[in-house]
Formats: structure tokens, C-alpha cells, sequence
């Protein structure tokens, strides 16, 4: 599946180009409740030497914040960035009487350009460092289906990027593991998951990989290096709803056979960090105790004391997801 070109960016010259690309600015956390406020920081999201950097940093060290600040001060977005793009679960303003001030600043972009159906292709680097969690997916550009689940997301790509992170005791599941997942369904509580993984036996994902997706009215193929990680095919003669079996109102009646994979999608990438849902299970046996609980009442501030143990395994621009080309091709 090889169509035309409908977008491409390189990151050539010294800028993120704002034509194609929209850098969030909030502390939102998103679902997972994660540790970092996504900024616009050069620091955190850049070009260089033909290449696009998303990087987490400590706030501590980004002249906006002292140690004092983050037990005892205010994180208005909108006065220290210029901008705040999402307000949600407190993402413009933040009082550290109510928890530590996320300690961790990084970044996401999100792509204007669109597609439905065709072939897109990722060159990147994922980071090296603990309780880092970089993400390559798709979400639709609009909601005509009633939100999530129902619009449905595609993740090409997530990591645990922890050296050590055993479920079971030959299973490390961190950096020697990336997965691919599809989410969808008509509800929060009938969220349905197709995905799959690919594991390292020896060496680990840290290095450049070119992830990929086919997608057409018919099915969903995510690889990387051209070994597939996740299929997902509708059959003929059937729906995703009803392939799946999904009981009650059906979103999708108005759909094609695989929606809600029937609309346009945009590029995400970010980076983010920790967080007391998704990627950092509390029964994961890692290199040191886990530092928080995803039930503790401060879960920002037990990771940030922790820090002797998982900043040592922060290095450079090891830490950062390192982007050297998106591509876009229609049917």
C-alpha cells in the first residue's frame, strides 16, 4: 500500500514548523494522571541537526521553578509558557497545597495534517531512563462518534523505558519492550484493546526503528522494521461491532465497517513521565522499589524524592523520543 505523498516533514532547518505541528501547553496529566507539564519550552521540544527532540526536564532546572516552589508555590501555565491549551484536571493552574507541583517538564505536538486510510511512516528513537513513557498514536481531528472510546485511538507505539521492569521472572517488560494498541468502543467501561508487542531477547528498543501502519476500509497492520506487531482485520460481511460482539446502542450504525477507524486521524508524539494509571503497574518488580503507589494521596512528591534512585539513569538526550521523519500517504 503505497499511494501518494499527502504529507512529510523531515525536520529540516532549526524550528518546529507551526504550520504543521501544534505544541500542547498544559499540566493536565491526561487520563494516567502523569508527573510532567507538556510545554513550549526550546528545551523540551526542538529541532537539531535534521531531527525533532521532545525531552523531559526538570523543572527545577528550567529557571521557572525553585525546590521551595514545587512544595509551596502556584504553577500558572498561562503566565510562565504565554499560552494553555488544555485546562482539564487542573492543566493551566496548579497550587502545591494541594500536591507537589508536577516536577517534570516535557512535550507534545500534535500534527494539522490529517488522514483517512493509507500508509504512515515513523522514523524515531525512543528514550532510555526510568519512569519514562513516550508514545507515538492517532486520535481522530474530530468526535462524530461521542468521544472516547467511541471515536476510537490508535497507538503505534508505547514504551516503558526503564531498563528493568519484570512481570513475571524472565517477562522485562520495560525498554526491551514496545506495544501497539487499538482502543475502541461505545463506552468507558467497554473500552475493547487490540494490540501486541514485540520484545527484545537481546539489546533493546533504544535505538532508530522505522514504526508503520496500513490502514484501510478492510483492516489495520502496525510494524516496526517490517515485522508486524498488531493486525486487526474486519471481515467481510461484518462490522467492528459486531465482530467484537458489543452489546447496546451501537455509535458506529452510521459507520462503515470498521469505524470508528473511518474518519481522519492526526499524528500525537510525546513524552511524558510516571503517572498512577497505564504504563507503571505497582506489582512490576523494577531495578529499585517503585516510588509511589498509583493509590498514594501524593504520588508527584513520593517521585520526586525518590529522585537519588532514577535520575542516574537519565542521560543527555538519552531521555529524549528523537523523531527523524513523519510520513503520510493516501490510498
Amino acid at each position: 500500500m503505497r499511494g501518494a505523498v499527502s504529507f512529510r516533514d523531515d525536520f529540516n532547518g532549526n524550528h518546529l514548523d507551526t504550520n504543521h505541528w501544534a505544541v500542547s501547553v498544559s499540566a493536565t496529566g491526561e487520563y494516567h494522571t502523569e508527573f510532567q507539564v507538556y510545554t513550549n519550552d526550546h528545551r523540551n521540544v526542538y529541532v537539531k541537526n535534521g531531527k525533532l527532540y521532545i525531552k523531559p526536564t526538570l523543572a527545577v532546572d528550567s529557571g521557572h521553578f525553585t525546590e521551595h516552589d514545587l512544595y509551596h508555590g502556584v504553577l500558572d501555565v498561562k503566565k510562565t509558557w504565554g499560552t494553555c491549551t488544555f485546562g482539564g484536571n487542573r492543566g493551566c493552574y496548579r497550587e502545591a497545597k494541594d500536591g507537589l507541583l508536577p516536577p517534570i517538564l516535557s512535550g507534545r505536538i500534535d500534527s494539522k495534517p490529517t488522514l483517512k486510510y493509507g500508509q504512515v511512516i515513523v522514523r524515531a528513537q525512543i528514550p532510555r531512563g526510568d519512569w519514562i513513557w513516550p508514545a507515538i498514536w492517532m486520535r481522530p481531528t474530530n468526535s462524530p462518534y461521542g468521544g472516547w472510546p467511541q471515536d476510537g485511538e490508535i497507538d503505534f507505539m508505547e514504551a516503558a523505558c526503564n531498563e528493568v521492569a519484570y512481570w513475571g521472572k524472565n517477562d522485562n517488560h520495560g525498554i526491551k519492550r514496545i506495544h501497539s494498541t487499538l482502543h475502541f468502543g461505545p463506552d468507558h467501561a467497554h473500552d475493547h484493546h487490540v494490540s501486541g508487542e514485540k520484545v527484545k531477547q537481546h539489546g533493546d528498543w533504544h535505538g532508530f526503528h522505522t514504526y508503520k501502519m496500513d490502514w484501510s476500509p478492510d483492516h489495520i497492520i502496525i510494524s516496526v522494521d517490517d515485522d508486524v506487531i498488531l493486525k486487526m482485520t474486519v471481515a467481510d460481511g461484518t462490522t467492528l461491532w459486531k465482530q467484537y460482539k458489543f452489546a447496546g446502542s451501537n455509535p458506529w450504525a452510521h459507520g462503515n465497517k470498521i469505524a470508528p477507524f473511518d474518519q481522519q486521524f492526526h499524528m500525537i508524539f510525546n513524552v511524558a513521565v510516571g503517572g498512577t494509571y497505564g504504563m507503571f503497574n505497582d506489582k512490576t518488580h523494577y531495578a529499585y522499589p517503585k516510588p509511589w503507589l498509583n493509590t498514594d494521596k501524593d504520588p508527584l512528591k513520593n517521585f520526586w524524592e525518590a529522585r537519588n534512585n532514577w535520575l542516574p539513569t537519565w542521560h543527555g538526550d538519552d531521555v529524549a523520543m528523537i523523531i527523524d521523519y513523519v510520513e503520510f500517504r493516501h490510498m
